[in-house]
């Protein structure tokens, strides 16, 4: 999907649970993570809502178990994960 195309999804609304970001552009990357925190997030505190991860320096299993733990307080969570190309690739070979 082209960023212009996400980006209206992003604006109305229909954001995936599991979004991927891949390619060479850091800024348009940059630029879609950002309206992502600003529509999920809203004006949640981001300390309580927004987890950011190295997929480097964390395994795959802990960055899920991150995201599959609630908010505090019950609020909308966002788990951005940089870096995951080793993930992705191993989660290609598994098929």
């Amino acid at each position: 999907m082209k960023p212009q195309e996400f980006h209206k999804k992003i604006d109305a609304g229909k954001i995936p649970s599991v979004v991927v970001l891949t390619g060479q552009d850091d800024y348009v990357r940059r630029e879609i993570v950002d309206r992502l925190k600003a529509k999920v997030l809203g004006d949640s505190d981001p300390l309580s809502c927004l987890e950011s991860w190295d997929g480097e320096e964390q395994s795959a299993a802990d960055i899920a178990d991150s995201a599959n733990q609630m908010a505090f307080g019950g609020a909308k969570k966002l788990v951005v994960v940089h870096r995951a190309d080793a993930d992705l690739a191993a989660m290609r070979e598994m098929g």
